[in-house]
């Protein structure tokens, strides 16, 4: 008995060997770098929506984008008599600011001019927009998206300036927004 149960154990946990018509075929329009490797994180694209910042392709590029994180913490509730545990309940989100760096850009910028009248901290001329954040793909196609609803300016930075440093002068943007979502 207990060997025809060890003959059945063996026998179940072979695979067959997939037959050359079982095999999954890949449409020929999918790359199959596509489907064995990840993408990469070099290429991608920051666009601005329902405004003119998108006009001017340099105003748009950026060097780095960071900050794409979202965290829901949790209260502890003690129940009164429950000794055992106590209740882990969610809270609202908590969003990252959105930074994002390049080289020192012209004077004459869109997005500087954004990033300026919003720093008179003047509450009722804030300007929100919504930000889109692509990860292209080879052909500039997005394999990824995540769009920033209500970002607005709080932080400008400029790295430092040293004369004895060969380094390109890179200007930091520091958004904070309502909340984020991956669309792709």
């Amino acid at each position: 008995m207990a060997k025809s149960k060890l003959d059945n154990l063996k026998r179940s946990s072979t695979k067959p060997v997939p037959q050359r018509g079982n095999i999954k075929k890949v449409k020929r329009s999918q790359n199959i770098d596509q489907l064995l490797y990840p993408p990469v994180g070099f290429r991608y694209e920051v666009k601005f929506e329902d405004s003119g910042l998108n006009s001017d392709k340099a105003d748009a590029s950026f060097a780095e984008v960071s900050g794409i994180s979202a965290v829901i913490n949790t209260e502890e509730v003690i129940e009164g008599g429950e000794n055992r545990f106590k209740h882990r309940l969610p809270l609202p989100p908590t969003y990252s600011p959105l930074v994002l760096k390049r080289g020192v850009a012209k004077a004459s910028s869109e997005f500087l001019y954004w990033m300026e009248d919003n720093h008179y901290f003047e509450l009722e001329l804030i300007e929100l927009r919504n930000i889109v954040l692509n990860l292209l793909d080879e052909t500039r196609e997005p394999l990824a998206s995540w769009t920033f609803f209500g970002a607005y300016p709080t932080k400008y930075e400029v790295s430092g300036l040293k004369a004895d440093a060969n380094q390109i002068a890179i200007e930091s943007f520091e958004l904070s927004y309502r909340y984020f979502q991956r669309l792709l």
